[in-house]
């Protein structure tokens, strides 16, 4: 365990926040505090520990909450998706190559807009996904 300071740490937790939003920027596209991305939202600050794990425990056994062939489905194109991106931004190559991934039951079926890099990076790009590099 670390011994910080109460002021290290909530530095140290700052820092974290900013890097995680980063990366689900790059990553995912998206802002990771926008509410509508969650399905529940525990405070933590009201709720013990044990309270808050009852209450997930609860909700995931609900009906709703059930895995179903779609939503397995989704979440392997999700998946997918994600890996491609990620593998394209540590490529340095392809960086900047701002790319819209939508993976669907057409095999090889790309979408693609770019605002950096312009037509050679495109094809790199769709190149890699091509090869299959992050196939799971």
């Amino acid at each position: 365990m670390m011994n910080v300071s109460m002021e290290k740490a909530l530095v140290m937790v700052r820092q974290n926040d900013l890097e995680r939003a980063e990366r689900m920027r790059q990553l995912y596209a998206v802002e990771w505090v926008a509410p509508h991305l969650y399905d529940l939202v525990l405070n933590t600050e009201k709720l013990s520990v044990d309270a808050a794990a009852s209450a997930l425990v609860h909700m995931a056994r609900r009906s709703e909450f059930k895995a179903t062939v779609e939503s397995k489905k989704k979440l392997h194109e999700l998946l997918l998706a994600s890996r491609i991106r990620a593998g394209l931004k540590a490529r340095r190559a392809t960086q900047n190559v701002d790319i819209d991934i939508q993976v669907t039951d057409q095999p090889r079926h790309f979408g693609r807009r770019s605002r950096y890099g312009g037509g050679k990076a495109r094809r790199r790009a769709s190149r890699i996904t091509k090869q299959g590099y992050y196939e799971s």
